[in-house]
């Protein structure tokens, strides 16, 4: 064999194995074949965690809706504990109404000012004081029992 026929069945053997190849790969594609698979491992994962998100999130509105009713069944039921007859809170209320009534009638009628209960003394006495706007016009000492007030 000469030296043109060698290069010629060498060409031809080469054509022949890149005609297969691309045969091969044309018909079977393994690359869209894993391509696919990633894909549907992708989507599986993906449903999963929207599924998931899902879950969690109804969950969690599942547990604020029962915080919220707590709440309400709480809010419903604390003025019915406190509508109990003399209780220590309503006889303070009181109190402390009566020692805003009694400044009130020492200041006199003024729609101008406003009466604020500021504390209790060690001694039991009411604390209220007489604002306009944000300045303290008065400071007054209050005995709700004796129904004694003196200005400060």
């Amino acid at each position: 064999m000469n030296k043109k026929t060698k290069i010629g069945i060498i060409v031809a053997v080469v054509i022949l194995v890149i005609a297969i190849i691309a045969a091969v790969v044309i018909f079977t594609n393994p690359f869209e074949q894993q391509n696919n698979e990633d894909r549907e491992a992708l989507n599986e994962q993906e449903n999963s965690i929207i599924n998931n998100t899902v879950e969690n999130n109804e969950v969690v509105n599942e547990e604020e809706s029962i915080t919220v009713n707590e709440e309400e069944n709480n809010a419903i039921e604390e003025p019915e504990e406190n509508m109990g007859g003399d209780s220590g809170y309503e006889a303070n209320t009181s109190d402390e109404e009566k020692a805003i009534e009694l400044v009130k009638e020492e200041w006199g009628e003024d729609d101008t000012v406003v009466f604020d209960l500021s504390g209790v003394t060690a001694d039991g006495k009411y604390r209220v004081s007489v604002n306009r706007d944000t300045k303290v016009l008065a400071w007054y000492i209050v005995d709700v029992e004796a129904g004694t007030v003196t200005q400060k």
